[in-house]
Order: C-alpha cells, then sequence, then structure tokens
C-alpha cells in the first residue's frame, strides 16, 4: 500500500439548485518522502486536492488513506488531532500574526503538540536566527515565508501542503524559498506536496500530477529531479 492513496474522490459543491464538481474521481498515489508537485490551472481541483489532504475539507465520495489511516472516516476530535499533529500548512500569503514575533508565531503553533521541534532551532534551520525576535512587518516576502514554514516544521508532521508557496514572491525569493522545501524533503525524509501553477517547479519533483477540470489529466514519474539551484524560470 502506498503512503497515500487518492481513491476516487469526488467533491461536490452546492450553489441553490445548481451542483459544482471541484474534484470528479480523482485518484493518484505518493509514496513517503517524496517531493510531489500538483499542477494545473484555476478551478482544476489543486486547491480542493490539498484540503482534503489536510482534512480541512471532506470528500463527497471517496476514500483516502494515509500512512494505512483512513482519513475519510474521520471526525470530530480524531480529525482535528490529525490536523494538529500530523500536518503542517504552508500558504501563500504566509498568514502570520502580526503583534507576534516570528518565534512567538511558531511558538503558538506547538503549544499543543506533542512530539514537536524548538522553535529557535526551526527558525535557524530555515535561516532566521537572527531575525525571531522581529514581528512579520518587520521581515521582507521571503523572510515571512520562512517563517510560515518554520512554523508548519515546527509541529514535526509527517507530510508538509504547500499551496502556492512561491506565489507572492520574486522569482530568486521563490527559489529560496524552494530550498528550504527541498532540504525539508531530501535531508528531513519528510513527504511534501507542492501546489502550483508554475510548472517550471516541477522539475524538482519526484512525482508530478496534473489537474484538468477536477480530474487527475497524467501522472509523472521524474527519474532525475533537478535540484533548485539548476531550475530557470
Amino acid at each position: 500500500m502506498a503512503y497515500i492513496e487518492f481513491n476516487k474522490i469526488t467533491k461536490l459543491y452546492k450553489m441553490g439548485e445548481i451542483v459544482i464538481p471541484a474534484l470528479d474521481e480523482a485518484e493518484f498515489t505518493i509514496e513517503r518522502g517524496e517531493l510531489v508537485c500538483i499542477l494545473g490551472p484555476s478551478g482544476a481541483g489543486k486547491t480542493t486536492c490539498l484540503n482534503i489532504l489536510g482534512g480541512m475539507d471532506s470528500p463527497t465520495s471517496g476514500t483516502l488513506y494515509i500512512d494505512d489511516t483512513d482519513i475519510t472516516s474521520l471526525k470530530g476530535k480524531q480529525l482535528i488531532t490529525y490536523r494538529r499533529e500530523d500536518v503542517g500548512f504552508v500558504f501563500q500569503f504566509y498568514n502570520l500574526i502580526q503583534n507576534l514575533t516570528a518565534l512567538e508565531n511558531v511558538e503558538l503553533a506547538v503549544q499543543l503538540c506533542q512530539d514537536y521541534i524548538e522553535p529557535v532551532q526551526v527558525l535557524a534551520k530555515v535561516g532566521l536566527k537572527d531575525r525571531m525576535n522581529n514581528f512579520p512587518a518587520q521581515l521582507s516576502g521571503g523572510q515571512q515565508q520562512r517563517v510560515a514554514i518554520a512554523r508548519a516544521l515546527a509541529k514535526n508532521p509527517k507530510l508538509l501542503l504547500c499551496d502556492e508557496p512561491t506565489g507572492a514572491l520574486d522569482d530568486k525569493t521563490g527559489q529560496q524559498i524552494l530550498q528550504v522545501l527541498e532540504d525539508t524533503c531530501r535531508k528531513e525524509k519528510m513527504t511534501v506536496i507542492i501546489v502550483t501553477h508554475n510548472s517550471a517547479i516541477s522539475q524538482m519533483a519526484d512525482r508530478i500530477i496534473r489537474f484538468k477540470n477536477g480530474k487527475v489529466a497524467s501522472i509523472q514519474k521524474n527519474e532525475n529531479p533537478k535540484p533548485v539551484s539548476e531550475i530557470k524560470w
């Protein structure tokens, strides 16, 4: 059994009498420790897929297994525990608390976690050893995204989900952020999934999943992923 099995997942949204299929029997597998890129145009179902993987949304039908656990069967406190303990989220727009320092933002995220990594250690790992006492407004966009990554990594999750993590950044800063994500996957053996519209980023991935109209249009195994430093766009 693969580490992640996304089995014939359908997600329907109802707007009055109109039913909108965000996902239509989408299915794929991911192995433990892989770096995966999910590609597709706006409205293809990428973010809905990520939300279901992270337990932030539930499918209308289908099953999701992660590490032999049926995530789609989890309810209430079980689902809260899964989101809190097993999943780290990195979003496009950072979502930092503005009146807390970088260190305090990360500390807040681990207060309810059992097996967390010390926030000071994680901030140093992402290159913010000298900026951890700064507030978000005192940090550049790239530095704020590093805080967001540190906040996710401090939980010591099994799965790191990234929704357009470089979308609000310039190319150079975006490459720095991708380097952090690459290092996290390769050195920490963490499963990292990146949703992006930038197909160039897929060159760094072990597996490339393309969505179109709510379906998985193609799955490509990349036998020779490129280091971030060699990717141009």
